[in-house]
């Protein structure tokens, strides 16, 4: 146990609250070449029950059983060390692991797990879907890209233009999953924040977008387009992406249509311009202004 380290991360956790953050701690890492107990011991125990104990106070903490959770093959022990933490922590902070498919599969296993973290390089929304019908929570997709640093720096050798890291991002919210904005230059070993990378504020942008809508009481509905994927409240709010030129919607169940609000977003500036939708219920290719470019955008129908 080293003392001088969780002092300096006390002082973490504290900016972090004051900041309105919450942070998602990885109680354990697999492939990082960490020199851990030995599995069943009292000190692997011990260290649990420790960073349980010292953090569970904090309001802006989440629990994750581990980064990379999958490298951990004994699931009775990943259960028993999930468990332990639940039982020490008296505020009962909501508990997942990362990246691990057969523990979350396994109806036995995952009752210890209030929310599915996953790594999903490849089926962005499809995995998110997956997910959603195996169990009833909600689901964060934590890495699935990973913007290029605006400086270049000694980092994570996969990198990716924040142009394909936002596109990705919005596949995952709008299959109902969450997201994590990972950027190179604010990650692993390496922490310069500036200059702001240009992701930053696009992803601020998909925020304020999705708070203009009853965002959680949404769900995928992509049956009421084709084209692209949409989320739904039927009968009250739609929202669609589309990231090439055109998109056909089904807007029959919306109520009272002659007093609806459609606009389209520019994921990339913000910029909106009134949609033209009419009386018409069912629309085949809309196309979204030419003046967004080559950006995707989004379609917003609602009252």
């Amino acid at each position: 146990m080293n003392p001088k380290f969780f002092q300096i991360y006390d002082q973490m956790m504290s900016s972090l609250r004051d900041k309105g953050i919450v942070a998602h701690m990885m109680l354990k890492v697999y492939n990082k070449k960490v020199n851990w107990p030995a599995k069943y011991s009292r000190d692997e125990e011990r260290y649990f029950r420790y960073v349980a104990a010292r953090y569970q106070a904090y309001p802006n903490l989440v629990w994750d059983f581990s980064k990379e959770a999958h490298n951990e093959k004994d699931y009775l022990l990943q259960q028993r060390l999930i468990e332990l933490t639940r039982s020490t922590d008296a505020y009962r902070r909501l508990l997942t692991a990362h990246d691990d498919d057969p523990f979350y599969w396994s109806s036995e296993l995952n009752g210890s797990l209030d929310f599915r973290t996953d790594q999903q390089h490849t089926f962005w929304p499809e995995m998110i879907a997956f997910d959603r019908a195996i169990r009833k929570y909600p689901v964060v997709n934590s890495e699935f890209g990973y913007e290029r640093g605006v400086d270049k720096m000694p980092t994570y050798k996969t990198e990716h233009d924040w142009e394909e890291q936002l596109r990705r991002a919005y596949l995952v919210y709008f299959a109902g999953g969450y997201g994590v904005y990972y950027y190179h230059n604010t990650a692993w070993d390496v922490v310069k924040p500036d200059p702001e990378p240009p992701g930053m504020q696009r992803f601020q942008r998909l925020k304020e977008t999705l708070s203009s809508l009853p965002y959680w009481r949404m769900a995928p509905h992509n049956e009421l387009s084709v084209g692209g994927p949409c989320l739904a409240l039927p009968g009250e709010a739609y929202a669609f992406y589309l990231d090439g030129a055109q998109i056909t919607v089904n807007l029959l169940g919306l109520e009272q249509p002659e007093k609806a609000r459609a606009e389209w977003i520019d994921t990339w500036t913000g910029a909106r311009e009134k949609a033209n939708v009419g009386r018409a219920m069912v629309h085949r290719n809309l196309k979204k202004p030419e003046s967004f470019g080559k950006a995707p955008a989004v379609l917003i129908v609602q009252h």
